[in-house]
């Protein structure tokens, strides 16, 4: 693809040497460097690499032939011989694409060429494509042969959530491993060995990027929990474009910097959980995370300068190219920012890799908590490194583990519960005590008192997980009476002495459970702790955090007493969020909004859904979310922001109810309308603009 030189800072101090080449030793003191596109073939299909038969592969030479996808006729399976059909439904349509030639680092008319585009991966059909190719092909799933391009479309279309096509993908993609053994034997044990969500790729492009490119956050767990690695950077250039026409100009492109591209802050959550580094993206991006220092640099020489003085010359973005690092400037909204940050601040060692993963209970799921809760660095750190604790001391005679949640409410103490379920993968039970008044209403009647035959909840559940490693929640735990209280001081502290109240003899084992008690009790200590001395950072925390938990224990004995405190192993504090938490808070609760109003607009009396087709975005997001943000009270957290939000919601389904005077019909499901939210500084609050209507576009 040919560029223009209009745009280019260095054009006007380029000269032409002898040759008539371009000659750019007299530009300024930072030389340019060549940008490897990795496009050797001048003209071949839209983002198709060369077809190199892979060893041991099984690909047939006409197969590797194939040029892409033909989409005409799909749907119909009246084709007399389905299998010998099934090979040749998918062909790609034979387009020229523009090569692109070598350039400049920096590019102004490339970059301003590839801003907006839509990224598109070759081969990919749309949904109702996909479904037509399944419907011809009917049960002949188990091709003779690899398929690249079918396969590919499995991946990026497959209901995760159906065993049948989880089996279905799984032969598809063992197709595709290679083997390097030269006997029988040796080949049979390597394949074996081999994973074929981890080591398979098609046409050179790893499989993980086609799950990410689903954009089904599920879908990319499955593929790094077989174990696809988080930190994968290859060159997908030649299956990646932009507007069905030139190929997309970037080498080792990290598959979090992808996810990023796409738009998709949970799929990037999700690749941090398991390790990703947040390095790979150029610092000035993304921090400070509120506000990151690319937002302050107010020309465009600023931004060339920089990129070629710092995002360029660091090993770990040196990957980076002009045209990513000007569209990952658009795509890395406020929580990718703020995941990002936390990767940084946040970090998990080797050691502490090592301790998690104990032969005994493997615990190291639980790090990726860190991305699922805002704020509460402190709290959290002392949490893992308890658990980590428990990995080495299985044996803790008999007593349970019990563990207190203080904090105002709304700040993620149930959250935080609810992931340690989640990760540890773990039996669950959560008790509001405040509507339990007895004794006998929490473990269940004695017998022969009426009811006894039928138990409690707590009493049932911890009967079914006898000996098993388990969490109960007893939330607002500061309601119970003195009872309920002294009937825990003996579980609290020896896991076998607790009988089933349905009429069990033996003592059921109780050692394993984690108790979580969650309280406001301490509200009033902690808020004046953070008062005095916001903000809460790790080094404060070293120097003052074990004098304030002495002073959190103290606060305890006055409302439960010694006798039940003295159980309580660690007490976690959930501090009020800082102004940037609240407005990462509020970039959280828009994208949920934003998801929801992605949605398509259904007119199926069954699955009626009308509002949708909507591509919510935001003007300087920072911005925006600061305003939302000013509605947060430390009494009610996250649901302030939550309820301010939902107020934008209603402001934008009121434009769309107004926007016209028509019935929605089937032409609307086909369009999309784009809606924008401004900061409006001099009135203090959100404005909803609506903007134009565009037609749908299709993944594919």
């Amino acid at each position: 693809m040919s560029r223009s030189d209009d745009g280019d800072p260095q054009n006007k101090n380029r000269k032409r040497n002898s040759s008539g080449a371009e000659d750019s030793s007299s530009n300024s003191n930072h030389p340019a460097k060549k940008l490897n596109t990795g496009n050797d073939v001048k003209k071949r299909p839209v983002g198709r690499p060369p077809l190199n038969k892979a060893k041991g592969s099984g690909a047939s030479g006409e197969e590797n032939s194939k040029a892409g996808l033909n989409t005409e006729n799909l749907g119909h399976s009246d084709s007399k011989d389905k299998k010998d059909q099934s090979l040749s439904l998918i062909k790609t349509t034979e387009q020229e694409c523009i090569p692109v030639e070598e350039s400049y680092l920096w590019d102004k008319s490339r970059i301003i060429q590839y801003q907006d585009n839509t990224l598109w991966m070759h081969g990919i059909l749309t949904r109702a494509g996909y479904n037509g190719v399944c419907q011809a092909l009917g049960h002949n799933w188990d091709l003779e042969e690899e398929d690249r391009d079918f396969t590919a479309n499995m991946i990026v279309h497959c209901d995760i959530k159906r065993q049948w096509d989880i089996q279905r993908l799984e032969r598809s993609l063992g197709k595709f491993l290679s083997c390097s053994g030269n006997r029988e034997d040796d080949y049979l044990d390597d394949l074996q060995s081999r994973n074929v969500y981890k080591d398979t790729q098609i046409y050179g492009v790893p499989t993980l990027y086609y799950a990410v490119y689903s954009r089904d956050v599920r879908k990319v767990e499955k593929w790094l929990r077989e174990g696809a690695d988080p930190n994968l950077a290859t060159n997908i250039s030649a299956a990646l474009f932009v507007t069905r026409q030139c190929i997309f100009p970037v080498n080792n492109l990290p598959v979090i910097a992808f996810a990023a591209l796409l738009g998709e802050p949970k799929i990037v959550r999700m690749l941090l959980g398991f390790g990703a580094k947040s390095s790979v993206i150029p610092s000035v991006l993304r921090l400070p995370y509120i506000k990151p220092q690319i937002f302050q640099l107010k020309s465009w020489e600023a931004v060339r300068r920089e990129f070629l003085d710092n995002v360029t010359t660091n090993k770990d973005t040196e990957w980076c190219n002009d045209v990513v690092f000007n569209r990952l400037r658009k795509c890395l909204n406020l929580s990718m920012r703020y995941d990002l940050h936390r990767g940084d601040s946040f970090k998990v060692t080797e050691r502490h890799k090592q301790f998690a993963k104990s032969p005994r209970w493997d615990c190291s799921p639980l790090f990726r908590a860190r991305f699922d809760i805002v704020g509460q660095e402190f709290g959290l750190k002392k949490l893992l490194n308890h658990v980590l604790m428990m990995t080495e001391k299985p044996d803790r005679g008999v007593k349970p583990t019990v563990l207190l949640f203080a904090g105002p409410s709304g700040h993620g103490k149930t959250e935080l519960a609810k992931q340690m379920e989640r990760y540890l993968g773990v039996p669950f039970h959560s008790e509001n005590m405040a509507s339990v008044k007895r004794e006998d209403e929490f473990f269940g009647p004695h017998k022969p008192y009426k009811g006894w035959e039928d138990g409690s909840p707590v009493n049932n559940f911890l009967a079914d997980n006898n000996g098993k490693r388990c969490i109960v929640l007893l939330d607002e735990v500061e309601k119970t009476g003195i009872d309920i209280r002294n009937a825990l001081l003996v579980p609290f502290e020896r896991g076998a002495t607790l009988s089933d109240r349905r009429g069990g003899s033996s003592k059921m084992d109780i050692s394993k459970v984690i108790w979580i008690l969650a309280t406001n009790a301490l509200d009033s200590t902690i808020m004046g702790f953070y008062e005095d001395k916001e903000p809460i950072t790790p080094q404060l925390m070293a120097k003052e955090g074990q004098e304030f938990g002495v002073k959190m224990r103290k606060t305890l004995h006055g409302v439960f007493g010694a006798a039940f405190t003295s159980r309580i192993d660690l007490i976690v504090p959930f501090f009020p969020f800082s102004p940037d938490e609240q407005a990462v808070l509020a970039d959280l609760e828009i994208g949920e909004r934003k998801s929801q109003f992605k949605q398509p607009i259904s007119l199926d009396p069954e699955n009626r859904k009308l509002v949708g087709n909507i591509n919510l975005s935001m003007e300087k997001d920072y911005k925006v979310c600061r305003i939302v943000a000013r509605s947060y009270m430390v009494e009610e957290g996250v649901r302030s922001i939550k309820r301010e939000v939902d107020n934008l919601e209603k402001e934008i389904f009121d434009q769309y109810l107004d926007a016209s005077e028509d019935a929605i019909t089937e032409e609307d499901q086909n369009n999309e309308t784009e809606y924008t939210l401004k900061a409006d500084k001099t009135q203090g609050m959100v404005r909803v603009d609506v903007g134009k209507t565009t037609p749908k576009l299709q993944l594919g």
